[in-house]
């Protein structure tokens, strides 16, 4: 099996568990394809998709030991860490947002809404949240 393949496997597998909640909406049939259109990524993009969880499971083993984390309080633990890693990894990098799109939510590290600076309803202007401005990590 080749390098692609497997990363496509993988990203099947993660993509899967979609497949319950598509199906109690009447979808009959559900694909890999079907999954990844639903959730924004071009099917083209399925091996990077399995790249992408290929590299978060092995982030994983390497903060919890060399194994995969089982326990709760493990997963957890292994959820901060790469979360506080993709952080800093974009605090790193400087990533820019065009604020047409909205900001960087670096305590979630995904583009959020901003509030519109050039209109915006009539009545007194609500302070925008500072939640998540500065990188947490």
């Amino acid at each position: 099996m080749t390098k692609n393949n497997w990363l496509q496997l993988i990203a099947a597998a993660m993509v899967v568990a979609s497949a319950p909640s598509a199906q109690a909406q009447g979808i009959k049939n559900v694909t890999l394809n079907l999954i990844l259109v639903a959730n924004g990524i071009p099917p083209n993009l399925a091996s990077e998709v399995g790249r992408y969880q290929a590299i978060d499971n092995k982030f994983a083993e390497q903060v919890n030991g060399g194994q995969e984390p089982t326990s709760t309080s493990a997963q957890s633990a292994t959820t901060a860490k790469l979360n506080m890693a993709r952080c800093r990894a974009a605090k790193a990098l400087n990533v820019q947002v065009n604020p047409q799109f909205g900001r960087l939510d670096y305590s979630q590290v995904a583009v959020v809404p901003a509030p519109g600076i050039v209109a915006r309803p009539a009545g007194p202007a609500k302070a925008p949240s500072k939640s998540g401005l500065t990188p947490a990590c």
